[in-house]
Protein backbone atom coordinates (compact mmCIF):
# COMPACT_ATOMS: atom_id res chain seq x y z
CA UNK A 1 0.00 0.00 0.00
CA UNK A 2 2.79 2.16 0.80
CA UNK A 3 4.49 2.07 -2.79
CA UNK A 4 0.91 2.59 -4.28
CA UNK A 5 0.70 5.87 -2.27
CA UNK A 6 4.19 7.12 -3.21
CA UNK A 7 3.11 6.88 -6.72
CA UNK A 8 -0.06 8.78 -6.08
CA UNK A 9 1.91 11.56 -4.19
CA UNK A 10 3.60 12.35 -7.13
CA UNK A 11 0.58 14.34 -8.22
CA UNK A 12 -0.50 16.20 -5.21
CA UNK A 13 1.33 19.27 -4.31
CA UNK A 14 -1.27 21.59 -3.19
CA UNK A 15 -4.56 20.90 -1.33
CA UNK A 16 -6.51 20.69 -4.66
CA UNK A 17 -4.81 17.59 -5.69
CA UNK A 18 -4.88 16.27 -2.28
CA UNK A 19 -8.74 17.04 -1.83
CA UNK A 20 -9.41 15.34 -5.15
CA UNK A 21 -7.55 12.30 -4.28
CA UNK A 22 -9.36 12.18 -0.63
CA UNK A 23 -12.67 12.62 -2.99
CA UNK A 24 -11.55 9.31 -5.13
CA UNK A 25 -10.60 7.46 -1.93
CA UNK A 26 -14.14 8.44 -0.33
CA UNK A 27 -15.94 7.93 -3.85
CA UNK A 28 -14.29 3.88 -4.06
CA UNK A 29 -14.65 3.34 -0.55
CA UNK A 30 -18.36 3.92 -0.71
CA UNK A 31 -18.53 6.34 2.06
CA UNK A 32 -19.91 10.34 1.98
CA UNK A 33 -17.32 13.18 1.80
CA UNK A 34 -18.05 15.73 3.69
CA UNK A 35 -16.51 19.88 2.25
CA UNK A 36 -16.91 21.41 5.26
CA UNK A 37 -14.84 18.75 7.62
CA UNK A 38 -11.63 19.20 4.55
CA UNK A 39 -12.35 22.89 4.71
CA UNK A 40 -11.23 22.90 8.63
CA UNK A 41 -8.47 20.41 7.72
CA UNK A 42 -7.64 22.91 4.73
CA UNK A 43 -6.67 25.50 7.42
CA UNK A 44 -3.61 23.34 8.99
CA UNK A 45 -2.25 22.01 5.02
CA UNK A 46 -1.91 25.53 3.88
CA UNK A 47 1.51 25.07 6.07
CA UNK A 48 2.90 22.62 3.65
CA UNK A 49 4.13 24.50 1.16
CA UNK A 50 5.66 21.52 -0.66
CA UNK A 51 2.09 19.15 -0.17
CA UNK A 52 2.22 16.49 1.74
CA UNK A 53 5.21 13.94 2.27
CA UNK A 54 4.19 10.00 1.39
CA UNK A 55 3.93 9.10 4.71
CA UNK A 56 1.97 12.48 5.71
CA UNK A 57 -0.48 10.72 3.84
CA UNK A 58 -0.57 7.70 5.07
CA UNK A 59 -0.89 8.88 8.19
CA UNK A 60 -4.13 10.92 7.51
CA UNK A 61 -6.01 8.25 5.96
CA UNK A 62 -4.86 5.44 8.62
CA UNK A 63 -6.38 8.08 11.45
CA UNK A 64 -9.63 7.45 10.05
CA UNK A 65 -10.18 11.12 9.75
CA UNK A 66 -11.45 10.76 6.15
CA UNK A 67 -12.14 7.15 6.53
CA UNK A 68 -14.21 7.39 9.58
CA UNK A 69 -15.80 3.91 10.26
CA UNK A 70 -13.81 2.07 7.44
CA UNK A 71 -11.77 -1.16 8.38
CA UNK A 72 -8.13 -1.27 7.22
CA UNK A 73 -9.05 -3.97 4.51
CA UNK A 74 -11.70 -1.61 2.90
CA UNK A 75 -9.07 1.21 2.92
CA UNK A 76 -6.58 -0.57 1.23
CA UNK A 77 -8.73 -1.81 -1.19
CA UNK A 78 -9.99 2.03 -2.12
CA UNK A 79 -6.33 2.98 -2.24
CA UNK A 80 -5.50 -0.05 -4.81
CA UNK A 81 -8.96 0.79 -6.94
CA UNK A 82 -7.57 4.33 -6.76
CA UNK A 83 -4.27 3.63 -8.02
CA UNK A 84 -5.28 1.33 -10.60
CA UNK A 85 -7.60 4.69 -12.32
CA UNK A 86 -5.05 7.38 -11.85
CA UNK A 87 -1.57 5.97 -12.36
CA UNK A 88 -2.68 2.73 -14.24
CA UNK A 89 -5.53 3.97 -16.65
CA UNK A 90 -7.49 1.02 -15.24
CA UNK A 91 -11.06 1.99 -15.25
CA UNK A 92 -12.71 -1.31 -14.47
CA UNK A 93 -11.68 -5.09 -13.37
CA UNK A 94 -12.80 -8.07 -11.84
CA UNK A 95 -14.01 -11.41 -13.14
CA UNK A 96 -17.15 -12.41 -15.16
CA UNK A 97 -17.75 -15.48 -17.86
CA UNK A 98 -16.95 -14.95 -21.59
CA UNK A 99 -18.77 -17.29 -23.92
CA UNK A 100 -16.64 -18.66 -26.81
CA UNK A 101 -16.62 -17.87 -30.65
CA UNK A 102 -15.84 -21.12 -31.78
CA UNK A 103 -17.01 -23.51 -29.24
CA UNK A 104 -19.43 -21.53 -27.80
CA UNK A 105 -18.32 -22.57 -24.68
CA UNK A 106 -18.64 -20.31 -21.01
CA UNK A 107 -14.74 -19.58 -19.76
CA UNK A 108 -14.07 -17.75 -16.46
CA UNK A 109 -12.05 -14.64 -17.39
CA UNK A 110 -10.16 -11.64 -15.67
CA UNK A 111 -11.67 -8.68 -17.76
CA UNK A 112 -9.62 -5.21 -17.31
CA UNK A 113 -11.48 -1.49 -18.86
CA UNK A 114 -9.02 0.96 -20.01
CA UNK A 115 -9.79 3.85 -22.04
CA UNK A 116 -10.15 2.34 -25.72
CA UNK A 117 -9.68 -1.65 -24.79
CA UNK A 118 -11.70 -3.87 -22.79
CA UNK A 119 -8.66 -7.28 -22.01
CA UNK A 120 -9.11 -10.05 -20.82
CA UNK A 121 -6.78 -12.91 -18.94
CA UNK A 122 -6.80 -16.29 -17.48
CA UNK A 123 -6.37 -14.90 -13.84
CA UNK A 124 -6.11 -11.57 -11.81
CA UNK A 125 -2.36 -11.86 -12.31
CA UNK A 126 -2.49 -10.87 -15.90
CA UNK A 127 -0.03 -13.17 -16.83
CA UNK A 128 -1.57 -15.42 -19.59
CA UNK A 129 -3.56 -12.70 -21.79
CA UNK A 130 -6.24 -14.35 -23.86
CA UNK A 131 -7.94 -11.56 -25.81
CA UNK A 132 -8.76 -7.75 -26.57
CA UNK A 133 -12.23 -6.04 -27.35
CA UNK A 134 -10.93 -3.02 -28.98
CA UNK A 135 -13.68 -0.34 -28.56
CA UNK A 136 -14.35 2.66 -30.79
CA UNK A 137 -16.69 5.12 -31.16
CA UNK A 138 -18.36 2.40 -32.71
CA UNK A 139 -19.10 0.14 -30.17
CA UNK A 140 -21.76 -0.38 -28.41
CA UNK A 141 -23.43 -2.65 -24.87
CA UNK A 142 -26.56 -3.48 -23.98
CA UNK A 143 -28.64 -6.10 -21.54
CA UNK A 144 -29.62 -9.47 -22.47
CA UNK A 145 -32.07 -12.15 -21.43
CA UNK A 146 -30.89 -14.95 -19.66
CA UNK A 147 -29.62 -17.99 -21.69
CA UNK A 148 -27.82 -21.05 -21.73
CA UNK A 149 -28.29 -21.46 -17.88
CA UNK A 150 -26.31 -18.10 -17.19
CA UNK A 151 -27.93 -15.10 -15.84
CA UNK A 152 -27.12 -11.12 -16.06
CA UNK A 153 -25.71 -10.67 -19.36
CA UNK A 154 -24.68 -8.41 -21.72
CA UNK A 155 -23.33 -8.03 -25.13
CA UNK A 156 -20.42 -5.87 -26.50
CA UNK A 157 -20.33 -4.85 -30.22
CA UNK A 158 -17.14 -4.02 -32.11
CA UNK A 159 -16.18 -3.54 -35.81
CA UNK A 160 -14.85 -7.25 -35.27
CA UNK A 161 -17.06 -8.96 -33.37
CA UNK A 162 -19.95 -9.59 -30.31
CA UNK A 163 -19.27 -10.72 -27.20
CA UNK A 164 -21.28 -12.23 -24.74
CA UNK A 165 -20.47 -11.81 -21.34
CA UNK A 166 -22.03 -13.04 -17.93
CA UNK A 167 -21.65 -10.78 -14.83
CA UNK A 168 -22.05 -11.89 -11.30
CA UNK A 169 -25.04 -10.20 -10.42
CA UNK A 170 -27.57 -7.50 -11.47
CA UNK A 171 -25.68 -4.75 -9.81
CA UNK A 172 -22.00 -6.05 -11.50
CA UNK A 173 -23.32 -6.28 -14.56
CA UNK A 174 -24.69 -2.77 -14.76
CA UNK A 175 -21.76 -1.41 -13.15
CA UNK A 176 -19.82 -2.65 -16.40
CA UNK A 177 -22.54 -1.52 -18.75
CA UNK A 178 -21.94 1.76 -17.79
CA UNK A 179 -18.46 1.73 -17.49
CA UNK A 180 -18.59 0.70 -20.85
CA UNK A 181 -20.82 2.83 -22.38
CA UNK A 182 -19.00 6.17 -20.80
CA UNK A 183 -15.64 4.91 -22.08
CA UNK A 184 -17.58 4.49 -25.65
CA UNK A 185 -19.09 8.09 -25.39
CA UNK A 186 -15.93 9.73 -24.51
CA UNK A 187 -14.33 8.39 -27.32
CA UNK A 188 -17.26 9.30 -29.47
CA UNK A 189 -16.74 12.87 -28.44
CA UNK A 190 -12.75 12.76 -28.53
CA UNK A 191 -12.24 13.48 -24.82
CA UNK A 192 -9.88 11.99 -22.67
CA UNK A 193 -10.84 10.04 -19.78
CA UNK A 194 -12.96 11.72 -16.85
CA UNK A 195 -9.70 11.37 -14.50
CA UNK A 196 -7.70 12.25 -17.46
CA UNK A 197 -9.56 15.55 -17.49
CA UNK A 198 -9.60 16.29 -14.15
CA UNK A 199 -6.18 16.31 -14.18
CA UNK A 200 -5.75 18.81 -17.04
CA UNK A 201 -7.78 20.74 -15.39
CA UNK A 202 -5.81 20.65 -12.22
CA UNK A 203 -2.75 21.26 -14.36
CA UNK A 204 -4.12 24.10 -15.94
CA UNK A 205 -5.25 25.85 -12.59
CA UNK A 206 -1.56 24.78 -11.37
CA UNK A 207 -0.48 26.95 -14.02
CA UNK A 208 -2.71 29.93 -13.49
CA UNK A 209 -1.98 30.36 -10.45
CA UNK A 210 1.90 30.15 -10.45
CA UNK A 211 1.57 32.19 -13.71
CA UNK A 212 -0.07 35.21 -11.44
CA UNK A 213 1.89 34.48 -8.38
CA UNK A 214 5.01 35.10 -10.78
CA UNK A 215 3.39 37.99 -12.37
CA UNK A 216 2.29 39.55 -8.73
CA UNK A 217 6.03 38.84 -7.96
CA UNK A 218 7.39 40.73 -11.05
CA UNK A 219 5.36 43.76 -9.93
CA UNK A 220 6.16 43.61 -6.51
CA UNK A 221 9.82 43.66 -7.91
CA UNK A 222 9.39 46.59 -9.78
CA UNK A 223 7.84 48.12 -6.95
CA UNK A 224 11.00 47.75 -4.85
CA UNK A 225 13.04 48.90 -7.65
CA UNK A 226 11.07 52.01 -7.65
CA UNK A 227 11.10 52.82 -4.29
CA UNK A 228 14.70 52.25 -4.09
CA UNK A 229 14.90 55.33 -7.17
CA UNK A 230 12.67 57.47 -5.50
CA UNK A 231 14.75 57.41 -2.62
CA UNK A 232 18.37 57.67 -4.54
CA UNK A 233 16.52 60.90 -5.78
CA UNK A 234 15.80 62.06 -2.73
CA UNK A 235 19.06 61.91 -1.11
CA UNK A 236 20.53 63.34 -4.18
CA UNK A 237 18.51 66.56 -3.54
CA UNK A 238 19.49 66.49 0.04
CA UNK A 239 22.87 66.82 -0.65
Amino acid sequence: MGRMVVHLMRMLSVSLQIEYLLKKLAEAMGSGWHQEQFEHYKISLDAHREGLSAWELIELIGSGRFSKGMDRQTVSMAINEVFNELILDVLKQGYMWKKGHRRKNWTERWFVLKPDVISYYVSEDLKDKRGDIVLDDSCSVEALPDKDGKKCLFLIKNLEKCFEISASDKKKRQEWIQAIQTTVNLLRLGEPPLHKEARQKRKALRQKLQAEQEELERQMRELQVANENKQKELETVRK
